[in-house]
């Protein structure tokens, strides 16, 4: 994922995420097409910001995201779709007190909209990827 900077700070993010594989049809949330023959859950289990100064980190950050990455097939063409269910909750810490709380908000809704390009513009495309490089090592591992 791409560092945040905002106003004069700059942190990159670490991004805790479990990914599963789902193929059985009973078990796929309304969003995914039946037609789909597997799809791969995700979920962020935690955020970190190891390089941001302790003065701004927020007293209080939740986020929880699930969703699930899919290949949509229609004849020879192949696209990646997602779903994702974000839901933040967050304070700011007192010392950004001085920047108005509209500001703030502006803030946080870019950096997130920059996350979702980021998602739509490979992150889930390089997630895959990780994820089927992972398979192939347990699969040795098992041998």
């Amino acid at each position: 994922m791409r560092a945040i900077e905002t106003l004069f700070l700059k942190c990159d993010p670490v991004i805790h995420i479990k990914a599963k594989c789902i193929s059985e049809a009973h078990d796929y949330p309304p969003e995914i097409p039946h037609h789909v023959t597997k799809f791969l859950e995700v979920q962020i289990r935690r955020v970190e910001f190891p390089d941001l100064n302790g003065d701004y980190m927020p007293p209080d950050f939740n986020i929880h995201v699930k969703g699930a990455l899919y290949l949509e097939r229609k004849g020879i063409h192949h696209w990646m779709k997602n779903h994702l269910d974000i839901n933040l909750n967050l304070a700011f810490p007192p010392l950004l007190a001085w920047v108005p709380q509209l500001v703030l908000q502006n803030i946080v809704q870019t950096v997130l909209r920059n996350y979702v390009e980021d998602i739509n513009d490979g992150f889930a495309v390089r997630l895959l990827a990780d994820y089927n490089s992972f398979k192939r090592e347990k699969l040795k591992n098992l041998e």
